[in-house]
Protein backbone atom coordinates (compact mmCIF):
# COMPACT_ATOMS: atom_id res chain seq x y z
CA UNK A 1 0.00 0.00 0.00
CA UNK A 2 1.35 3.47 -0.91
CA UNK A 3 2.46 5.63 2.00
CA UNK A 4 -0.16 8.44 1.56
CA UNK A 5 -2.96 5.87 1.31
CA UNK A 6 -1.76 4.04 4.40
CA UNK A 7 -1.41 7.29 6.34
CA UNK A 8 -4.94 8.31 5.33
CA UNK A 9 -6.46 4.94 6.19
CA UNK A 10 -4.48 4.03 9.31
CA UNK A 11 -2.69 7.12 10.55
CA UNK A 12 0.94 8.19 10.53
CA UNK A 13 2.04 5.86 13.33
CA UNK A 14 0.27 2.63 12.38
CA UNK A 15 2.30 -0.51 11.73
CA UNK A 16 0.87 -0.71 8.20
CA UNK A 17 2.23 2.76 7.54
CA UNK A 18 5.61 1.58 8.82
CA UNK A 19 5.46 -1.31 6.37
CA UNK A 20 4.69 1.03 3.48
CA UNK A 21 7.50 3.36 4.50
CA UNK A 22 9.90 0.45 4.81
CA UNK A 23 9.20 -0.94 1.35
CA UNK A 24 9.38 2.47 -0.28
CA UNK A 25 12.74 2.99 1.44
CA UNK A 26 13.84 -0.44 0.26
CA UNK A 27 12.94 0.48 -3.32
CA UNK A 28 15.00 3.67 -3.17
CA UNK A 29 17.79 1.72 -1.48
CA UNK A 30 17.96 -0.84 -4.31
CA UNK A 31 18.07 2.03 -6.80
CA UNK A 32 21.03 3.56 -5.00
CA UNK A 33 18.96 6.58 -3.90
CA UNK A 34 20.26 6.41 -0.36
CA UNK A 35 19.42 9.97 0.64
CA UNK A 36 15.77 9.30 -0.18
CA UNK A 37 15.77 5.91 1.52
CA UNK A 38 17.38 6.98 4.79
CA UNK A 39 14.60 9.17 6.27
CA UNK A 40 11.98 6.59 5.27
CA UNK A 41 13.89 3.77 6.98
CA UNK A 42 14.26 5.99 10.05
CA UNK A 43 10.51 6.74 10.14
CA UNK A 44 9.64 3.07 9.75
CA UNK A 45 12.05 2.18 12.56
CA UNK A 46 10.62 4.82 14.89
CA UNK A 47 7.06 3.58 14.31
CA UNK A 48 8.00 -0.07 14.80
CA UNK A 49 9.86 0.70 18.01
CA UNK A 50 6.82 2.59 19.31
CA UNK A 51 4.19 0.07 18.18
CA UNK A 52 6.01 -3.26 18.55
CA UNK A 53 8.74 -2.40 21.03
CA UNK A 54 12.52 -2.30 20.84
CA UNK A 55 12.93 -6.10 20.76
CA UNK A 56 10.48 -7.11 18.02
CA UNK A 57 11.73 -8.97 14.90
CA UNK A 58 10.33 -6.22 12.65
CA UNK A 59 12.29 -3.66 14.63
CA UNK A 60 15.39 -5.77 14.07
CA UNK A 61 14.69 -5.87 10.33
CA UNK A 62 14.47 -2.08 10.22
CA UNK A 63 17.71 -1.75 12.17
CA UNK A 64 19.47 -4.14 9.82
CA UNK A 65 18.31 -2.36 6.68
CA UNK A 66 19.36 1.01 8.06
CA UNK A 67 22.76 -0.46 8.96
CA UNK A 68 23.18 -1.72 5.40
CA UNK A 69 22.31 1.72 4.07
CA UNK A 70 24.94 3.32 6.30
CA UNK A 71 27.44 0.75 5.02
CA UNK A 72 26.63 1.59 1.40
CA UNK A 73 27.14 5.27 2.21
CA UNK A 74 30.48 4.51 3.85
CA UNK A 75 29.17 5.49 7.29
CA UNK A 76 30.63 2.45 9.03
CA UNK A 77 30.72 3.97 12.50
CA UNK A 78 26.95 4.46 12.36
CA UNK A 79 26.37 0.96 11.01
CA UNK A 80 28.15 -0.96 13.76
CA UNK A 81 25.82 -0.15 16.70
CA UNK A 82 22.83 -1.07 14.55
CA UNK A 83 24.41 -4.42 13.67
CA UNK A 84 24.97 -5.01 17.37
CA UNK A 85 21.40 -4.06 18.31
CA UNK A 86 20.00 -6.30 15.57
CA UNK A 87 22.10 -9.22 16.75
CA UNK A 88 21.07 -8.74 20.38
CA UNK A 89 17.37 -8.71 19.46
CA UNK A 90 17.59 -11.78 17.28
CA UNK A 91 19.59 -13.79 19.79
CA UNK A 92 17.01 -12.99 22.48
CA UNK A 93 13.83 -13.34 20.43
CA UNK A 94 14.69 -15.88 17.72
CA UNK A 95 17.44 -17.85 19.44
CA UNK A 96 21.16 -18.30 18.94
CA UNK A 97 20.80 -20.78 16.07
CA UNK A 98 18.18 -19.05 13.94
CA UNK A 99 19.23 -18.27 10.33
CA UNK A 100 18.48 -14.56 10.88
CA UNK A 101 20.76 -14.57 13.91
CA UNK A 102 23.47 -16.10 11.75
CA UNK A 103 22.97 -13.31 9.23
CA UNK A 104 23.45 -10.70 11.95
CA UNK A 105 26.59 -12.43 13.18
CA UNK A 106 27.88 -12.43 9.62
CA UNK A 107 27.11 -8.72 9.23
CA UNK A 108 29.12 -7.89 12.33
CA UNK A 109 31.98 -10.19 11.30
CA UNK A 110 32.16 -8.51 7.90
CA UNK A 111 32.24 -5.12 9.60
CA UNK A 112 35.16 -6.14 11.82
CA UNK A 113 37.01 -7.66 8.87
CA UNK A 114 36.66 -4.41 6.94
CA UNK A 115 38.17 -2.57 9.91
CA UNK A 116 41.07 -5.03 10.05
CA UNK A 117 39.91 -6.39 13.42
CA UNK A 118 40.47 -9.98 12.39
CA UNK A 119 40.57 -11.37 15.93
CA UNK A 120 37.03 -10.06 16.45
CA UNK A 121 35.77 -11.26 13.08
CA UNK A 122 37.10 -14.82 13.18
CA UNK A 123 35.01 -16.24 16.07
CA UNK A 124 31.90 -14.63 14.61
CA UNK A 125 32.45 -16.21 11.19
CA UNK A 126 33.12 -19.55 12.89
CA UNK A 127 29.86 -19.23 14.80
CA UNK A 128 28.00 -18.43 11.58
CA UNK A 129 29.52 -21.47 9.91
CA UNK A 130 28.52 -23.75 12.79
CA UNK A 131 24.93 -22.48 12.72
CA UNK A 132 24.54 -22.76 8.97
CA UNK A 133 26.06 -26.22 8.78
CA UNK A 134 23.71 -27.40 11.53
CA UNK A 135 20.53 -25.64 10.42
CA UNK A 136 20.90 -25.40 6.64
CA UNK A 137 23.25 -28.29 5.93
CA UNK A 138 26.84 -28.66 4.80
CA UNK A 139 25.98 -28.27 1.10
CA UNK A 140 23.78 -25.18 1.34
CA UNK A 141 24.76 -22.05 -0.65
CA UNK A 142 24.78 -19.97 2.54
CA UNK A 143 27.22 -22.43 4.08
CA UNK A 144 29.43 -22.02 1.01
CA UNK A 145 29.22 -18.24 1.35
CA UNK A 146 30.38 -18.47 4.96
CA UNK A 147 33.27 -20.74 4.03
CA UNK A 148 34.27 -18.23 1.38
CA UNK A 149 34.10 -15.36 3.89
CA UNK A 150 36.16 -17.20 6.47
CA UNK A 151 38.68 -18.18 3.79
CA UNK A 152 39.02 -14.52 2.87
CA UNK A 153 39.67 -13.67 6.50
CA UNK A 154 42.36 -16.34 6.76
CA UNK A 155 43.91 -14.94 3.60
CA UNK A 156 43.95 -11.46 5.18
CA UNK A 157 45.77 -12.99 8.15
CA UNK A 158 48.33 -14.72 5.94
CA UNK A 159 46.99 -18.17 6.85
CA UNK A 160 47.12 -19.34 3.26
CA UNK A 161 46.89 -23.08 3.86
CA UNK A 162 43.71 -22.68 5.92
CA UNK A 163 42.30 -20.27 3.36
CA UNK A 164 42.92 -22.72 0.54
CA UNK A 165 41.07 -25.52 2.32
CA UNK A 166 37.99 -23.37 2.88
CA UNK A 167 38.00 -21.87 -0.61
CA UNK A 168 38.11 -25.39 -2.01
CA UNK A 169 35.23 -26.49 0.20
CA UNK A 170 33.19 -23.47 -0.90
CA UNK A 171 34.07 -24.17 -4.52
CA UNK A 172 32.99 -27.81 -4.27
CA UNK A 173 29.62 -26.84 -2.79
CA UNK A 174 28.98 -24.13 -5.35
CA UNK A 175 29.91 -26.38 -8.26
CA UNK A 176 27.58 -29.07 -6.93
CA UNK A 177 24.62 -26.87 -5.99
CA UNK A 178 24.86 -23.89 -8.33
CA UNK A 179 26.77 -25.36 -11.25
CA UNK A 180 30.30 -24.83 -12.58
CA UNK A 181 29.45 -21.70 -14.57
CA UNK A 182 27.44 -19.85 -11.93
CA UNK A 183 28.88 -16.39 -11.12
CA UNK A 184 29.41 -17.33 -7.48
CA UNK A 185 31.29 -20.48 -8.48
CA UNK A 186 33.50 -18.46 -10.79
CA UNK A 187 33.99 -15.85 -8.04
CA UNK A 188 35.31 -18.51 -5.66
CA UNK A 189 37.53 -19.86 -8.41
CA UNK A 190 39.02 -16.41 -8.87
CA UNK A 191 39.39 -15.99 -5.10
CA UNK A 192 41.42 -19.19 -5.09
CA UNK A 193 43.58 -17.91 -7.94
CA UNK A 194 44.16 -14.65 -6.07
CA UNK A 195 45.20 -16.66 -3.04
CA UNK A 196 47.80 -18.59 -5.02
CA UNK A 197 49.18 -15.41 -6.54
CA UNK A 198 49.31 -13.67 -3.17
CA UNK A 199 51.02 -16.64 -1.54
CA UNK A 200 53.56 -16.79 -4.37
CA UNK A 201 54.36 -13.08 -4.09
CA UNK A 202 54.61 -12.87 -0.31
CA UNK A 203 56.19 -16.18 0.62
CA UNK A 204 59.98 -16.49 0.63
CA UNK A 205 59.89 -20.12 1.71
CA UNK A 206 58.64 -23.21 -0.13
CA UNK A 207 54.99 -24.06 0.42
CA UNK A 208 52.64 -26.61 -0.99
CA UNK A 209 50.72 -23.63 -2.37
CA UNK A 210 53.67 -22.84 -4.60
CA UNK A 211 52.99 -26.00 -6.60
CA UNK A 212 49.71 -24.56 -7.93
CA UNK A 213 49.30 -23.11 -11.40
CA UNK A 214 47.39 -19.87 -10.71
CA UNK A 215 47.31 -18.68 -14.31
CA UNK A 216 45.31 -21.73 -15.31
CA UNK A 217 42.91 -21.21 -12.45
CA UNK A 218 42.39 -17.60 -13.45
CA UNK A 219 40.62 -18.56 -16.67
CA UNK A 220 36.87 -18.66 -15.89
CA UNK A 221 36.33 -20.72 -19.02
CA UNK A 222 38.47 -23.50 -17.59
CA UNK A 223 36.08 -24.43 -14.81
CA UNK A 224 37.57 -27.08 -12.56
CA UNK A 225 35.88 -30.46 -12.80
Amino acid sequence: MAVPVSEANHGTEHFETATSLYYLAYLFDRQGKYDKAEPLYERALAIREKVFGSEHPDTATSLQSLAYLYKYKGMYDKARPLYERTLAIREKVLGSEHPDTATSLNDLATHFQREGKYDFAQPLYEQVLAIREKVLGSDHPETAATLNNLAGLYENQGKYDYAELLYRRALAIRKKVLGPEHPKTVATLNDLAELYNTAALRSKTPSRLMDKKPLQIWLPIQILT
